[in-house]
């Protein structure tokens, strides 16, 4: 159930021209209030970035505004279409430099010491270097370069579109490249279980 409020914002936004432009202009205001200073102050963005996800939030909201059933709050609804399109921009903003060429199996293993402990320290270091052989051997390059991205922390989704590929098929590599790197560790004698 829906407050008062949000039943006249609502209602507003299906009414005619000038009353939905109305609602849009209050929404958007609403938007900004609410969503500006928590977005500003984690994610150090600047009102530019605020306005475009609040317009960007518009536009999915008049496409998507006869699928609203009611079951939260509207504003709530409007809410959380903002948040998943302000934080999609941030990923991608976050890995638009990114390059996918500079990655290697050493740049993305980077193991401390551990407490001057030698044994274990030359363990680790075994382990990690038995990895990185395995990333360069036993994988292929597409392969290799998808796990890696992934590693680093960048979702599927920005790992298909760096390929002009689907989330699906980008989950499938990389799958298939844990599988082949397990398989290959497994070979040269590591129990993952232990190991891990």
């Amino acid at each position: 159930m829906y407050l008062k409020q949000d039943e006249a914002l609502l209602e507003a936004l299906k009414g005619e021209r000038i009353e939905r432009e109305q609602a849009f202009s209050q929404l958007r205001l609403k938007l900004i209030k609410s969503m500006g200073p928590k977005l500003k102050s984690t994610y150090q963005v600047d009102d530019s970035f605020v306005d475009d996800v609040v317009q960007e939030t518009l536009i999915v909201i008049v496409k998507k505004l006869n699928t609203f059933r009611g079951q939260s709050a509207f504003f709530t609804w409007v809410c959380s279409i903002a948040v998943r399109l302000a934080l999609g921009e941030l990923r991608r903003k976050r890995w638009s430099d990114f390059s996918l060429d500079g990655l290697t199996a050493d740049s993305v293993f980077e193991i401390p010491d551990t407490a001057g402990d030698f044994t274990e320290n030359l363990a680790v270091k075994e382990i990690s270097d038995s990895v990185k052989s395995s990333i360069m051997t036993a994988l292929t390059e597409k392969q290799r370069t998808a796990l890696l991205a992934e590693l680093e922390g960048m979702t599927t989704d920005e790992i298909a579109r760096r390929y002009d590929s689907t989330r699906g098929a980008i989950y499938k590599l990389t799958h298939d490249a844990r599988r082949a790197l397990i398989k290959d560790l497994r070979k040269k004698g590591f129990d993952l279980e232990e190991t891990l």
